[in-house]
């Protein structure tokens, strides 16, 4: 499932197992919305820092974006990283991972999937990818970064997202 729109709720109703075997619909408003990411902004996931700092997957944008939690959610305050070397490093980015590393890194899983259930794969070249970008380093000159003080004005930030090999 992959949505436009983020949601917060409390942490304790998600841990509680009892309350999802009946009656759920009485929990629903606990689902707060909070904001949404605009069009062609699907996530199918996301991950979070130990200083509070998103990173979701941007999937119709062959991208990733981030937020400073600590900031209101609106447009103005979503980064995304574009990779200018290679547009093709990222191709449908189904799956990010934020490792628990003293210096934490973000990892993504990207594919080629759009390609391969309307076409037919080319095995002659790279059709899976496992990227990992440090988590400072991708923030530095972004608005994700809490030290940063924008104005609302920057969007992106240009960054390098380092390439893995997967055999």
């Amino acid at each position: 499932m992959a949505s436009f729109k983020e949601f917060m709720v409390p942490i304790n109703l998600l841990l509680n197992e009892s309350v999802w075997q009946t009656n759920t619909q009485e929990y629903a408003k606990y689902f707060i919305p909070i904001g949404d990411r605009g069009y062609n902004s699907q996530s199918s996931t996301t991950g979070v820092t130990r200083n509070g700092i998103m990173f979701f997957t941007q999937v119709h944008q062959d991208d990733i974006g981030c937020w400073d939690t600590s900031k209101p959610y609106t447009r103005a305050h979503l980064g995304k990283f574009h990779n200018l070397e290679n547009s093709n490093l990222i191709q449908f980015p189904n799956d990010l991972k934020v490792d628990k590393e003293k210096d934490q890194n973000v990892w993504l899983i990207s594919n080629r999937l759009p390609i391969f259930l309307y076409s037919n794969l080319d095995y002659g070249e790279v059709n899976f990818r496992i990227l990992k970008a440090n988590v400072n380093k991708i923030i530095r000159n972004s608005v994700c970064n809490p030290d940063n003080n924008y104005n609302n004005t920057s969007k992106s930030a240009f960054v390098l997202i380092e390439e893995g090999q997967c055999y």
